[in-house]
């Protein structure tokens, strides 16, 4: 998708000058960056929900909002203070064993408190990550058009993703359910009809 992005609004990038793939591959990762971003929001979202309704969702939101907002002064000019692409880079990873974090403690049945506190942490990696990028898409646009043109196709890249993600993730939920069978049906075919009265 991010290819033929920039090819839409970069058409005078097709050369191969180390600029022009440097900034590809910024575009790439922002893309990589907004489909985990979404994807684990939809995910945390259903999980919050299955352990309490729509007031762990609304809980989840809050807790994910409120630390991000309040630190965003600060996390957000660390790409001022030290090399862009490493801010990016170290704001990703630390997402990415959040998410592994939460996985453990999900998978293990461990508490939801601590699900909610890990949970909290993502976005504030988020506002690292998202003013880094925009600092450093000026150093590798070689005109004011290329500028105009990167800015443009991430804002599209954000757009995109901000409704596919979740899309597919509901989708994929859908197929999920359709493909399970009510609990009272497995209860039968699994000897269990106890199952039936509690269904």
């Amino acid at each position: 998708m991010t290819c033929v992005l920039t090819e839409i609004f970069h058409p005078h990038l097709k050369n191969t000058s180390g600029a022009a793939k440097l900034l590809r591959r910024l575009q790439l990762a922002f893309a990589g960056s907004v489909a985990g971003q979404y994807a684990f929001a939809i995910a945390i979202a259903v999980y919050a929900y299955r352990h309490g309704g729509a007031t762990a969702v609304g809980l989840m939101a809050l807790v994910r909002t409120i630390p991000s907002a309040v630190s965003a002064p600060f996390v957000s000019a660390l790409g001022d203070r030290f090399r862009q692409e490493r801010v990016m880079l170290v704001a990703d990873v630390l997402r990415a064993f959040l998410v592994g974090g939460i996985a453990v403690v999900v998978f293990a049945d461990g508490p939801l408190v601590l699900v909610f506190v890990l949970a909290a942490f993502g976005p504030i990696c988020g506002t690292a990550f998202h003013p880094a990028e925009a600092a450093l898409l000026p150093t590798l646009a070689a005109t004011p058009e290329e500028l105009t043109a990167a800015n443009v196709s991430t804002a599209t890249i954000d757009s995109v993703g901000s409704f596919v993600v979740p899309a597919l993730g509901g989708l994929a939920l859908l197929i999920r359910h359709l493909r399970l069978p009510p609990l009272g049906y497995r209860g039968f075919a699994e000897g269990r009809p106890h199952d039936v009265c509690a269904d």
